[in-house]
C-alpha cells in the first residue's frame, strides 16, 4: 500500500526509501490509519530480517514514511520457474519466520506474507517488509461461533472505518481463516508462510485456478500437489515442514514464526551434512572417476536411445508420408532412396508401404558383377541412383524405369 522512492537522507546523509500514500487515498481515513499503523507496527520490531522504519512524517499535505533502503530484489523476481536451490531457499525461509516471530512475540500479525513483501540482498540478507495490513493479534474467541464473526480487521471501536469480516491481504497466500473473514492471528502467517515456501521449493504456487473463486476454493478444501512432483530434490523432512504449515485447522500448524523457525534450522543442520557428505565422497578420485566414468555411459547410452527413438519417429511418420507423396509427383527415385534411408529404422513400415505399389525385381549379367543402377523413365537427366552389383535384387516402384 503506497508509492514508494528511493532517497537521501541530507541531514545524516545516509540512503533512504520513502513510501508516500498516493494522493487519491490521503482522504480516506482507513487508509491513512493503516498507513500510519505500518510504520508503527514495524518500528517497534528491532529485528535484522525486518526493515528499520526511521520516522513518519508529512510534508506539503503528503505523509510518508522514511526507512531503511535495502539494495536488493523482491523474492517474486528471484524464483525460478523450476524452484530454488534447496539449500538458498532454506536460507531464506530461515531469516523469513525470524522475522515472523519477531513479530508474533509482540503479538503482531502480518497478513500479508507473500514474494513480494520479501527483499533479499545480494549477500542473501532477507528483509520482510510492508506492515500495511499487521495488526494487533486478537484475544481467543471464547467459543467457535465468536471466531466467526470477528473480523481480520480491528474492530469497530478502533477503525471506524474498517469492516468487520473484510477480507484483507493477498489471495494466493491467505490462510482459509482469513480467506473467508475470520480472525487471524500468528498461525495465519504460518500458513502464507507455508505458501510462500512451496512456491520457492517448486515454482509454482501450491493454490493457484483460473479465477479467484476457484483460487479461493482450492484454499479453503484442497491439499497442494506434493513437492516431489515439481522437484525431486525437496526431502521428506523439508516438505514435512511445508504441509505443517499449509493445514486447513490452525491447530495442526506451528503456533507462530519462532517455532517455524527453529524447525528449519533443524533441519537445516540435518539435511546439509548429508549433502555435504556426499559431495566429499564423490570428491576422491578412487570415487570419483568410476562414478564419472558410469555417469557418461549413462548419459551417452540415453542419448542414443532418444536419436534412436527420434529417427524411428521420423521413419514411421514424416518419411512414409513423403514417400507417398513423392510417388504421386513420378518421382520414383527420389522416393527409392528415402525408403531406403527409413528401412534402417523402422523396416516393417517400409514393407507395408511397399506391399502394394512397389515390385520386387532380380538384375542378372552376364558376366556378372556389372554395376545396375536405375532412374525415371521420362527424366533424362536425372542422377541414376545405384543398386549395387549384379546380382541384384531390391524393390523398386511398379512404374517404367530406365536400367
Amino acid at each position: 500500500m503506497g508509492v514508494v522512492y528511493g532517497g537521501v537522507d541530507t541531514r545524516l546523509d545516509r540512503p533512504v526509501a520513502l513510501k508516500l500514500l498516493p494522493p487519491h487515498a490521503a482522504d480516506d481515513p482507513e487508509r491513512r490509519w493503516r498507513f500510519v499503523r505500518e510504520a508503527k507496527a514495524a518500528s517497534g520490531l528491532n529485528h535484522p530480517n525486518i526493515v528499520t522504519i526511521y520516522e513518519i512524517d508529512s510534508a506539503e499535505g503528503v505523509d510518508f514514511i522514511a526507512m531503511e533502503r535495502v539494495e536488493g530484489k523482491s523474492l517474486d523476481r528471484l524464483i525460478p520457474a523450476t524452484g530454488m536451490p534447496l539449500e538458498v531457499a532454506l536460507a531464506c525461509a530461515e531469516q523469513i519466520a525470524s522475522a515472523l516471530g519477531a513479530a508474533h512475540r509482540a503479538s503482531i500479525v502480518h497478513r500479508d506474507v507473500k514474494p513480494a513483501n520479501v527483499l533479499v540482498t545480494p549477500s542473501g540478507s532477507v528483509k520482510v517488509v510492508d506492515f500495511g495490513l499487521a495488526k494487533l493479534a486478537d484475544p481467543a474467541p471464547a467459543d467457535e461461533s465468536a471466531a466467526t464473526v470477528t473480523g481480520v480487521a480491528d474492530v469497530a471501536t478502533s477503525v471506524p472505518h474498517t469492516r468487520q469480516g473484510a477480507v484483507l491481504g493477498t489471495l494466493a497466500y491467505m490462510s482459509p481463516e482469513q480467506a473467508e473473514g475470520k480472525s487471524a492471528d500468528a498461525r495465519s502467517d504460518v500458513f502464507s508462510f507455508g505458501a510462500l515456501l512451496y512456491e520457492m521449493l517448486s515454482g509454482r504456487r501450491p493454490f493457484a485456478g483460473d479465477s479467484q473463486i476457484v483460487t479461493l476454493a482450492a484454499i479453503l478444501r484442497d491439499r497442494p500437489a506434493p513437492l516431489k512432483t515439481a522437484s525431486a530434490r525437496v526431502p521428506a523432512e523439508v516438505e514435512r515442514i511445508v504441509f505443517r504449515c499449509l493445514e486447513k485447522k490452525p491447530d495442526d500448524r506451528f503456533p507462530s514464526g519462532e517455532e517455524l523457525r527453529a524447525a528449519i534450522a533443524r533441519c537445516r543442520e540435518r539435511v546439509a551434512p548429508l549433502r555435504a557428505g556426499a559431495a566429499s565422497v564423490l570428491r576422491r578420485p578412487a570415487v570419483f572417476v568410476p562414478a564419472l566414468a558410469v555417469l557418461l555411459a549413462v548419459v551417452a547410452i540415453a542419448a542414443w536411445l532418444a536419436v534412436r527413438a527420434s529417427r524411428v519417429r521420423w521413419a514411421r511418420n514424416a518419411a512414409m508420408s513423403e514417400i507417398s507423396r513423392l510417388v504421386e509427383k513420378q518421382r520414383y527415385s527420389e522416393a527409392y532412396l528415402l525408403a531406403e534411408r527409413a528401412r534402417r529404422w523402422a523396416p516393417d513400415a517400409v514393407d507395408r508401404l511397399e506391399r502394394d505399389t512397389w515390385a520386387s525385381v532380380s538384375v542378372d549379367t552376364t558376366p556378372p558383377g556389372a554395376d545396375v543402377s536405375m532412374r525415371d523413365y521420362l527424366e533424362t537427366d536425372a542422377d541414376w541412383v545405384p543398386l549395387g552389383r549384379s546380382s541384384v535384387a531390391a524393390r523398386v516402384p511398379l512404374v517404367y524405369l530406365r536400367w
